[in-house]
């Protein structure tokens, strides 16, 4: 999740919490709208997920 979440911006505390969030609340629709903002950071290729 913290890919989608600011990646290289992020520390590696908050990579922790946001996967956890991830573990905890995963759902479908969680994951189709990880991959729908994966798609918008390719497109636009977003410098934080360099």
């Amino acid at each position: 999740m913290w890919q989608t979440h600011g990646r290289s911006e992020v520390n590696f505390e908050q990579r922790l919490e946001l996967d956890e969030y991830y573990y905890r609340n995963w759902s479908l629709w969680l994951d189709t709208t990880l991959l729908i903002r994966t798609i918008k950071q390719i497109i636009n290729k977003d410098e934080g997920a360099i």
